[in-house]
């Protein structure tokens, strides 16, 4: 697990496959760390490696009132570290993008050596979703390459996008477009990561002449391909090329898929919802929010509540 407090970033590790995790250590000290809604650090394990990505302020934030980027403090980019030592020490690696936008950024792996790593940022005055990969488990990183653009000139601002990848190598970049007043989530699609095909989600749309700043999340299991996201106050699961499935209502939704089924969480008006294979969603906790999901041998929930990191396990 990596998370952010203040402009240091944590890792802590669990060996009881997320019953409890270690006491954190620190990774890095930055000048000013991107956080909140979404734009925290990542992690991913590639080969012996563990590797962290984050979107790092190039000078101190500025005092409330003072004015400049966001509260993150300066032009902001995507640094990242390695550790190959199960995560009890950490180096720099090297920089991923010098411009990462306000910082909403995924990182994946396949669990070998192969990276990919995925943002948003104003290229020539359009907010375009742009990506990078590297073969070396995080000891070099790739050109970063356009991966889309709207025609209608922005993608949706300040909804995250979400990053998996297939059992083939095929690289799956969920996102949430602007296209005539509609903001709704698109699945970008390359076999090679050069070329994207790209399709809306869902039956429906949302028109709306604002961010709701919700990106969803995106699975793949032995079940394919799985999304979840936010249309106005519902929250759908969507497989492509399939009408999607009201489970709920609320914001924020992650999702994780295991052989057993899918799972998800979000932010409903009871708390923090969680919904499991063969049984109704249900309040997994009655505070906090923006959850995140991992599925591997064992369902583990994160989620902030109250200036703290909680997690549990959903089995």
């Amino acid at each position: 697990m990596v998370f952010g407090g203040g402009n240091t970033i944590y890792y802590s590790g669990s060996s009881d496959q997320g019953a409890t995790f270690s006491t954190p250590v620190a990774v890095a000290q930055t000048p000013a760390l991107s956080l909140g809604n979404h734009r925290g650090p990542r992690i991913a394990f590639a080969g012996d490696a563990i590797v962290i990505t984050a979107s790092v302020g190039l000078a101190p934030a500025p005092a409330a009132g003072a004015g400049g980027h966001g509260a993150h403090g300066g032009p902001e980019q995507l640094l990242s570290w390695r550790s190959t030592n199960g995560g009890k020490t950490w180096t720099a690696g090297p920089r991923v993008t010098s411009a990462s936008g306000e910082g909403f950024h995924a990182l994946a792996s396949e669990g070998k050596n192969r990276l990919r790593e995925v943002w948003m940022t104003p290229v020539d005055g359009r907010v375009k979703i742009l990506g990078a990969h590297s073969d070396d488990a995080g000891l070099s990183w790739s050109e970063p390459k356009a991966i889309y653009q709207s025609p209608d000139k922005n993608v949706c601002e300040c909804c995250h996008p979400s990053l998996a990848l297939g059992a083939d190598g095929e690289i799956l970049v969920m996102f949430r477009n602007s296209i005539a007043g509609a903001r709704d989530l698109y699945l970008a699609r390359s076999k090679d990561g050069v070329s994207f095909s790209t399709a809306k989600l869902g039956e429906g749309t949302w028109p709306l002449k604002a961010c709701p700043m919700d990106g969803g999340g995106i699975a793949v299991g032995e079940g394919g391909i799985v999304t979840v996201w936010r249309r106005n106050t519902d929250i759908f699961l969507a497989r492509p090329g399939e009408a999607e499935k009201k489970i709920g209502e609320g914001r924020n939704p992650a999702v994780a898929s295991r052989k057993n089924g899918v799972y998800t969480v979000w932010s409903g008006v009871e708390g923090l919802m969680a919904s499991m294979p063969g049984k109704e969603p249900y309040v997994l906790s009655k505070s906090g929010g923006f959850a995140a999901i991992s599925g591997g041998m064992q369902v583990v929930v994160a989620w902030e509540d109250g200036g703290r990191i909680r997690t549990a396990r959903l089995d």
